[in-house]
């Protein structure tokens, strides 16, 4: 495994995997872009009908305004996010936007978040959460855990526990059992496919729970070594096998730039 040193764990962790910035201010708010979280949101939740048990555990690139997220909250009350953000600047602002959860308290006040770090091998790993209630008015014990925002990229994310930073096994346990285990993802990069985006896919299943688990990808539709969307289809169809791909579309994004949107589902057995 590839060995880094402290200082190189903490530039890792703040790098971006793709060309290209996130306006939230702009395209993220448009109607396009309120479109195609909608139509994410549907797919899904069709793997998660109301009469199933259990809670989405989302994983996502909220951003600074965490919309998909609330919009999912409000479908599912009792979802959980994981959120990551390789940006500094952005993941400052970005945690304090962090949702609460239905078992929170109704008031939103800097106090409730917490910035906490975890050693891991020669580094620490940054994170910030949204403090939870405890118990419901009755009593009863919470359902839910606190949403998390975590400094880090998403191959460093998913490539965590196959790379040598000197962890021990119990920071490796830690980390699987803070960060890992979702069960829906919607990866929103806002690049082209690169060397990464296989290695990601790769590591993909390690990240989620047994059984289908929905993935949604939205790429750059171009500026890639492919020539057509087929292709695209089928490099991440060979990157993961397990990688079930349902559906996908096409659409024109900020500046006029082709996205591509892929929907499908990790089989986990």
């Amino acid at each position: 495994m590839e060995e880094l040193s402290f200082g190189e764990l903490l530039t890792e962790a703040g790098r971006s995997d793709f060309i290209g910035n996130y306006h939230s201010d702009e395209y993220g708010q448009s109607d396009l872009k309120h479109a195609q979280r909608l139509k994410v949101l549907r797919y899904i939740l069709s793997f998660w009908p109301e009469s199933r048990m259990g809670f989405v555990k989302l994983l996502s690139f909220p951003g600074l305004n965490w919309t998909f997220e609330n919009m999912l909250r409000l479908e599912r009350p009792f979802a959980n996010f994981l959120g990551l953000e390789h940006s500094r600047s952005v993941y400052m602002k970005s945690r304090l936007a962090i949702p609460f959860s239905e078992l929170s308290p109704k008031i939103s006040h800097d106090s409730h978040i917490q910035d906490r770090s975890i050693p891991y091998g020669r580094g620490e790993i940054f994170y910030s959460r949204k403090r939870a209630q405890k118990k419901y008015r009755s009593g009863t014990k919470r359902g839910t855990r606190s949403h998390r925002l975590l400094l880090m990229d998403m191959h460093t994310y998913a490539t965590m526990l196959f790379t040598d930073y000197g962890s021990s096994v119990h920071e490796r346990k830690i980390f699987f059992e803070k960060f890992y285990q979702r069960n829906a993802a919607w990866l929103d990069f806002t690049g082209p496919i690169t060397h990464k985006l296989e290695d990601i896919l790769r590591h993909m299943p390690i990240c989620f729970h047994e059984g289908d688990n929905p993935l949604v990808i939205t790429i750059l539709n171009g500026r890639d070594r492919f020539h057509s969307v087929q292709e695209r289809l089928d490099f991440l169809a060979k990157a993961q096998p397990d990688y079930i791909i349902q559906d996908h579309d096409v659409y024109i994004g900020k500046g006029g730039v082709s996205m591509l949107t892929v929907y499908g589902f990790i089989r986990n057995a």
